[in-house]
């Protein structure tokens, strides 16, 4: 479902593609990215890479968990460190700190890019404004529900601590499209889509399907 004005940031099309994603943890964002990089030749990356990557050390020496690859088990027990951390580095640079941390590493953009972990939309110039503004990138949101058999009910998928249900709010109203999808204990199911997002995208923009 796209959300009605969506080109109000893309005034002038750059010639490589940019995308965010937002969304709770556990929604489907990194296996959005990955059935949408079958289809599109697009590079993924994440603005808590670098956070994972100061923090590695110190995790696995007091907690025996690497930050860079663990279980969601094991993600949920380190959380509120990575918390912790980011919310102080976002503080003391007006949000800027990640942001800065990934422009080193995809500017000049010479390659299609997608950012998997869009989560704030709070400062003046916030993850949201430096996808669209500075990126001209647009905006994905993915949000994931279950059935109730019983009542017929969807259940959505909650946000992992007040943090994230604080800010991801900010992020849903500013996205250019938004997946709603059902999990039913079969990743396939987000395949429809994928596809329909980039039908939606090759009216926005022109873009090579591999």
């Amino acid at each position: 479902v796209a959300k009605t004005g969506v080109l109000r940031y893309h005034p002038i099309m750059s010639e490589y593609l940019v995308l965010g994603i937002g969304g709770y943890a556990g929604v489907g964002k990194d296996l959005f990215y990955e059935k949408l990089s079958k289809k599109i030749d697009i590079k993924r990356h994440a603005l808590a890479d670098s956070l994972k990557d100061e923090l590695r050390n110190v995790i696995l020496r007091d907690h025996g968990i690497d930050t860079t690859d663990c279980t969601r088990a094991e993600k949920e027990i380190i959380r509120p460190i990575l918390v912790n951390y980011g919310r102080s580095k976002r503080a003391t640079t007006n949000g800027k700190y990640f942001i800065n941390k990934l422009n080193e590493k995809i500017l000049p953009i010479n390659e299609n890019v997608c950012i998997t972990d869009i989560r704030y939309n709070s400062f003046e110039n916030d993850e949201v404004r430096w996808l669209k503004n500075d990126l001209n990138g647009y905006l994905i949101y993915i949000s994931q529900y279950a059935v109730d058999i019983e009542e017929g009910a969807r259940i959505y998928k909650k946000a992992a601590n007040e943090e994230e249900e604080a800010h991801t709010k900010a992020v849903e109203k500013e996205a250019d499209y938004v997946v709603n999808w059902e999990y039913v204990n079969d990743k396939d199911a987000l395949d429809v889509h994928v596809n329909k997002f980039i039908k939606w995208l090759s009216k926005q923009r022109q873009i090579s399907i591999l």
